[in-house]
């Protein structure tokens, strides 16, 4: 009968440990507690999610944003609801970057995607839902520049469809040499775009 108790409580045991502590994902900004899940409780992250297009003449740019649920973060061992996305630019006419096709690809590290990450800006001075979001931006064939991403969401009203504003953001970057080119081929610009 003891045998039985001993058991019992291991198999209770185990299954409290087995089970992740889900917290909310602004938590995330701060101490990072390992095991955990950081969820979009709120669904902070679903307003962003989608394809956008901006157009001028014969020139765009279009954005698919997709939201990963409960993405393993190996660095600090713990899971988050992320976003990735990929992206195309067009300039008069002529495809100068299409990433678009990695979205079918599902790799295990967000970096193998051209637009990842999160981290929500505004979090303490804006309510839900007015947060913008910054995220990693590569491209594929220049990835010595660090570039990130601001993304603010703004609501469809009446006949007019919801919008992103994009930001790029661009810190310190190592450029391998002389000749080597030293922005992205998408113009870092501001940029509206239209959800599709």
């Amino acid at each position: 009968m003891k045998t039985i108790y001993i058991l019992i409580i291991l198999g209770i045991t185990t299954v409290c440990r087995a089970q992740s502590l889900i917290l909310p994902i602004l938590e995330s900004a701060s101490n990072i507690v390992q095991g955990a899940y950081y969820k979009d409780l709120d669904n902070e992250l679903g307003k962003f999610v989608g394809t956008w297009k901006y157009t001028i003449g014969t020139t765009s740019f279009t954005i698919t944003l997709q939201k990963k649920a409960m993405f393993y973060n190996t660095y600090d061992n713990y899971y988050e609801d992320i976003i990735i996305g990929e992206y195309k630019y067009i300039s008069n006419g002529v495809t100068i970057v299409n990433t678009l096709p990695n979205l079918g690809t599902n790799y295990d590290s967000q970096y193998k995607y051209n637009i990842s990450g999160l981290i929500i800006k505004d979090q303490y001075s804006q309510p839900v839902g007015n947060r913008r979001i910054q995220l990693g931006f590569v491209d594929p064939e220049r990835d010595y520049l660090n570039m990130g991403i601001f993304i603010k969401y703004i609501a469809a009203v009446g006949n007019t469809p919801a919008k992103i504003e994009i930001e790029f953001t661009g810190s310190m970057s190592i450029v391998p040499s002389d000749t080597a080119p030293t922005s992205l081929r998408v113009p870092e610009q501001n940029y509206v775009l239209l959800k599709q």
